[in-house]
């Protein structure tokens, strides 16, 4: 199967080593995932209804792992902006959400309920 990367245009261009205009995320694969699981979890409330709930320490676990380019993470990590890193965030949810919509569909998913449609937000507590 070929790896498919994922290349985020940066809205603030930062300056390490040398000059970072976007970064580049490969796709989880197992390795990755085993050792500190998904990067949210969902929570049911008293009300019967399912809080999504992020995991900060595992989407930063990600953001560490999955970058491909620049080489000069300290520089990324250090410099990047609230925005861009929202954006990154996003992409990275969206490697585990995207997955889950797609076992959803196709009747393959262990879980009963509690997938996001295309238009839908979840509610997070993060």
């Amino acid at each position: 199967m070929k790896r498919e990367d994922l290349t985020i245009k940066l809205k603030k261009v930062i300056t390490g080593h040398t000059v970072i205009r976007e970064v580049v995320l490969r796709e989880p694969v197992a390795n990755d995932i085993l050792p500190m699981g998904f990067p949210y979890s969902w929570q049911p409330t008293a009300d019967g209804h399912l809080l999504f709930i992020e995991n900060n320490a595992a989407i930063q676990y990600y953001a560490e792992r999955l970058v491909v380019e620049p080489s000069d993470q300290i520089a990324l990590f250090s410099q990047m902006g609230v925005e861009d890193t929202q954006v990154l965030r996003q992409k990275i949810m969206g490697f585990f959400l995207e997955a889950g919509r797609k076992n959803d569909t196709s009747g393959n998913s262990s879980t009963s309920s509690s997938s996001i449609s295309d238009g839908d937000q979840p509610t997070s507590a993060a």
